[in-house]
């Protein structure tokens, strides 16, 4: 059970039948201030019980996001609201830009990032799960998240894939749907966050997207 020698003034939290501590009795962490609905909830459901990893580091996540990657992520501009509905439309404006990098007629960050991996440790062993991960953050839409992913990655599907637009010659030595996820996905969230940031440079863009990873994760994966 969680002990506490805090004084808790918010209302929300004396409604719950549960003692809140000033640390995470886990991670040994500092706790918000004010806790979040989310939070609250999962100090209900534990109070008592002894946690497995999996648990205590769902719990973590949570408030270190709430305390540390969220506010620095709002202090540099993430976006906390997408328009979700609207990435397909905003994509498909891309499709002449993402074309010619398809056809080699503009060079791909991303794309140079992949073949230096297969130079450096042979295309096996990097399309291994484990050389994957390595370089998984390269490839991932910053604060657009998972979610953004998915529809970003569908959206380039329908453009270029069933469409026979990229071909196994275009993509080699890739397959299509690894140039899709490595390539294109990244370049379409560059220009995604350009268009955020009102015209930034590319470059920093990119160091936008490696940034914002976690907080995509933990504002729009949720």
């Amino acid at each position: 059970m969680y002990t506490t020698n805090r004084e808790n003034s918010n209302k929300d939290n004396d409604d719950l039948d549960v003692t809140v501590s000033d640390v995470c009795p886990y991670c040994e962490e500092k706790l918000p201030s004010f806790l979040s609905t989310k939070l609250k909830e999962l100090l209900v459901k534990y109070q008592g019980k002894k946690l497995n990893v999996v648990e205590q580091f769902k719990f973590c996540r949570i408030h270190i996001a709430e305390t540390k990657i969220i506010p620095d992520g709002v202090e540099k501009g993430y976006l906390m609201e997408i328009d979700f509905s609207a990435i397909p439309k905003r994509v498909e404006i891309f499709r002449s830009d993402l074309l010619d990098i398809c056809k080699k007629k503009v060079k791909s960050v991303y794309r140079e990032n992949v073949m230096r991996a297969y130079r450096e440790i042979g295309k096996n062993k990097a399309n291994t799960p484990m050389g994957i991960m390595n370089r998984i953050e390269n490839f991932q839409p910053g604060y657009y998240g998972l979610r953004g992913a998915v529809i970003i990655a569908e959206t380039l599907r329908t453009l270029f894939i069933d469409t026979k637009i990229l071909t196994k010659s275009l993509a080699s030595p890739q397959t299509p749907m690894e140039y899709l996820q490595e390539v294109l996905i990244p370049e379409a969230a560059v220009r995604l966050i350009q268009e955020d940031y009102k015209g930034i440079q590319i470059e920093n863009v990119r160091e936008i997207m490696l940034q914002s990873v976690h907080f995509g994760a933990v504002v729009h994966d949720e």
